[in-house]
C-alpha cells in the first residue's frame, strides 16, 4: 500500500504540500509460465540444449530457473528482456525418463508458476551390433563366426578380430537416428578412418579397408536436424589381419608413418 505526497513552491518561495486521503496499490504482476522446446530423446552423457521463453505483463526483464528431473536445478539465469528466449544446456548421467520444468521471475521479484512438464527419454540410441566386448571374432576366407566369449577379456575391455577381410562394422540405432558416423583410430597413430552412413533404410554399416593394429572404435549418431544424440566407444580392439593389405601406410619425409583419414558419404 502506498500514499502519494505532493509538494509545490511558487515564485515567492512559498511552499505547500498535501498527502493523498487513502492508500493505493501498485501491482507487480508475475510473468506467464514459460514454454520449453528442445530434445525429446537422447543418450546419457550427451549435452542437449533447451530453450524457454515467456513475457512479463509490465515488460520487465526476466530470469529463469530450471529443474532437470534428476534432483538438480539451476540458479536463476538472466535477466533477459521480456519475450527473449533463453537457451540452457544439460546432460543426464543415467538412463531414464525425466521431467524438465522452468519458472520465470521478473526484476520486481514476482515469480511465475512452473511450466508444464517437458518430458525427455534418456536411453541408448546407437551401439555396435556386430562387435562386442570380450568376444573373439574369426573371419578367415569363407569361415566367418564369433564363437568365443571371455569374461576376462570383457573385464579388460578387449576385443579380438582375426580376419583376412576388411573391417566390417554394423550399428544398432533407434528410429530417431538419421545418420551414423563410424571412426577407427589406430592407437599407434598410423592412420585413422572415418565413414558416415546417412541412409538407414537398410541399416547403418560400413566397411573399412585398414591394416592390422590396435584400434579405438567410435560410433556417433545424429538426428534429422544434425544434432548429436548419442555416442559409444570401444577402446581396445585388436584387429589382426592376414594376407595382402588394401591400404598401406606411406612414410612422410621424416620417416614416420602418415595418418590416413577419409570421410566419404556411404550409400547402399
Amino acid at each position: 500500500l502506498y500514499l502519494v505526497r505532493v509538494s509545490a513552491t511558487d515564485e515567492s518561495n512559498n511552499t505547500g504540500s498535501d498527502t493523498s486521503d487513502s492508500p493505493f496499490i501498485i501491482n507487480n504482476y508475475a510473468p506467464q509460465p514459460p514454454q520449453i522446446s528442445g530434445q525429446k530423446h537422447g543418450g546419457n552423457g550427451i549435452v542437449f540444449d533447451f530453450t524457454a521463453v515467456t513475457s512479463d505483463p509490465q515488460g520487465d526483464q526476466i530470469s529463469y530457473k530450471w529443474v532437470w528431473g534428476d534432483g538438480n536445478e539451476s540458479i536463476w539465469l538472466g535477466p533477459l528482456n521480456s519475450s527473449v528466449p533463453i537457451t540452457t544446456s544439460y546432460a543426464w548421467a543415467s538412463d531414464g525418463d525425466y521431467s524438465i520444468r522452468v519458472k520465470a521471475k521478473n526484476t520486481g521479484g514476482s515469480e511465475s508458476a512452473w511450466s508444464d512438464p517437458y518430458l525427455i527419454s534418456i536411453a541408448e540410441q546407437v551401439n555396435f551390433s556386430n562387435v562386442q566386448l570380450g568376444h573373439v571374432y574369426f573371419k578367415l576366407f569363407s569361415f566367418n563366426r564369433s564363437f568365443i566369449f571371455s569374461d576376462f577379456l570383457a573385464r579388460l575391455g578387449v576385443i579380438l578380430i582375426f580376419t583376412s577381410h576388411e573391417m566390417e562394422l554394423e550399428a544398432y540405432a533407434t528410429d530417431i537416428v538419421s545418420s551414423v558416423t563410424f571412426r577407427a583410430e589406430n592407437q599407434m597413430q598410423v592412420k585413422d578412418m572415418e565413414i558416415t552412413d546417412d541412409d538407414g533404410s537398410d541399416g547403418f554399416s560400413c566397411t573399412m579397408n585398414i591394416t592390422r593394429g590396435v584400434y579405438i572404435l567410435n560410433i556417433t549418431a545424429y538426428d534429422a536436424n544434425g544434432t548429436l544424440i548419442d555416442k559409444y566407444s570401444l577402446f581396445t580392439v585388436f584387429f589382426i589381419r592376414i594376407g595382402r593389405y588394401a591400404i598401406d601406410p606411406l612414410p612422410d619425409g621424416g620417416g614416420r608413418l602418415q595418418r590416413y583419414r577419409i570421410l566419404p558419404r556411404l550409400r547402399h
